[in-house]
């Protein structure tokens, strides 16, 4: 639902205040992470390299990708979308979640894309966060796996010697759920300003309810395993990456990085994560012995691959724009009947 004219300028300025904090906190921890880098050291990381396995790695990633427009052709069965449609909807909305600095994301861009094939808006947005859920919990079901098969890994990472930065986010992440769960057990007429965003969110939660409640058991599995397929396979990318700068850790290391770098990202207290996405995976990987300027360059190769990724979204809506405005326009040289 559109908000009234009235309510337009306060949700203008609730959308500049909310980008300018999330700018502050990119801002703050790129410079973070920068300060700490030897910038020698990591010139000399680039050069030693190894692109054979960045290649390997990135093929990996297209794999990924490959999984996780499978993953949402299973959620939207329903829709009946053809590969061109499906690949089109899952790369616009890769796009929207990691190029753009605005609010609108991947499941809102997709819900939006999808509402008018469907029953509605709420019935689209279900089916989308429900590909979400089953992602988190693959995410907390691997974490989980990491702990049982490295049970010193959770006390190495929070180790004094620079288990700041990982404490820090773990404190932001129960102080924002702690805070969100007080909010929305008040009533809307208490929580003044945040009223709009909080009955968001109590929509989209009920959207998921909804749609978990309407799940097959056998959607359910192959959703599941999709989901723990494609942390595997981001398991792969990062042990190659590893080996590109001549690196390793075991690999429930590896999936306890994956894992806890995909689930903090989630916070949304920076833009596309940025800076939360790379300080979480530079501040595991170096608590595992991998020195800093090699777990930054693995960082950094991740987030072009993300890039690239997007970039292709973009490229897919500017193809559809350019479709959608040539059968718009009047064909040229049609008979009219006058001279």
């Amino acid at each position: 639902m559109k908000p009234e004219r009235g309510e337009q300028p306060a949700h203008a300025g609730r959308s500049r205040i909310l980008f300018a904090a999330r700018l502050t906190v990119t801002l703050i921890l790129v410079v973070l992470l920068v300060h700490r880098i030897d910038w020698d050291v990591l010139r000399d990381a680039g050069r030693d390299l190894s692109w054979r396995f960045v290649s390997l790695a990135l093929a990996s990633y297209v794999v990924n990708a490959v999984l996780d427009v499978t993953r949402l052709k299973t959620a939207l069965v329903a829709y009946r979308l053809r590969a061109g449609k499906l690949w089109s909807l899952y790369l616009a909305g890769v796009f929207f979640g990691n190029l753009l600095p605005g609010q609108l994301g991947a499941d809102l861009y997709r819900a939006a894309v999808l509402r008018p094939r469907g029953p509605g808006s709420i019935h689209a947005m279900s089916l989308v966060l429900l590909v979400r859920v089953y992602g988190v919990a693959a995410l907390a079901v691997g974490a989980a796996a990491a702990l049982l098969a490295e049970p010193t890994a959770l006390t190495i990472s929070m180790s004094p010697q620079g288990g700041w930065w990982l404490r820090s986010l773990l404190v932001a992440a129960i102080a924002v759920t702690v805070m969100l769960a007080f909010l929305l057990s008040l009533p809307s007429a208490r929580t003044g300003v945040l009223a709009p965003l909080l009955e968001r969110v109590r929509t989209v939660l009920g959207s998921i309810r909804s749609a978990l409640a309407t799940v097959k058991l056998r959607g359910a599995v192959v959703l599941f395993a999709l989901s723990m397929i494609i942390v595997a396979m981001r398991v792969v990318i990062l042990m190659l990456l590893l080996t590109a700068v001549g690196a390793r850790v075991s690999g429930g290391q590896a999936l306890l990085v994956v894992c806890c770098t995909s689930l903090i990202t989630l916070l949304p207290i920076s833009i596309a994560g940025i800076g939360v996405r790379e300080g979480t995976m530079v501040a595991l990987l170096h608590r595992f012995s991998v020195a800093f300027e090699d777990a930054f360059l693995i960082a950094i190769v991740w987030r072009v691959f993300i890039l690239l990724l997007s970039l292709a979204g973009a490229a897919t809506l500017a193809a559809g724009s350019r479709r959608k405005a040539a059968a718009s326009m009047p064909a040229t040289g049609e008979f009219t009947g006058k001279e």
